[in-house]
């Protein structure tokens, strides 16, 4: 269902917002829990990457400065409870992603 799928448009009279906004607030402590994690990593700590958590899942984008960086991201991110995969998106100097 789209998030935004309510029960005005007639398709969906069981829509509860209550349960989408706690969802919300749910990806959004795991982000914030997410950012303090990885900050503490100093391999990562001061690098441009940004974490969006949806639905339990975990995407990190930007810029690290090494694969031994992008791989401690992604180790940390795993260790959060709640957390239900990692999406890397990730790009290194040697031009991975």
């Amino acid at each position: 269902m789209h998030p935004f799928t309510g029960p005005d448009d007639g398709q969906d009279a069981d829509f509860d917002v209550t349960a989408w906004v706690a969802g919300l607030n749910a990806d959004d402590r795991l982000a914030d829990l997410a950012a303090e994690n990885l900050s503490s990593d100093p391999l990562v700590r001061g690098s441009r990457l940004e974490i969006i958590v949806q639905n339990g899942v975990v995407i990190l984008q930007g810029e690290l400065e090494s694969e031994e960086a992008r791989e401690a991201a992604r180790r940390r991110a795993w260790t959060l409870p709640g957390i239900r995969d990692v999406c890397d998106a990730v790009k290194t100097p040697m031009g991975g992603v």
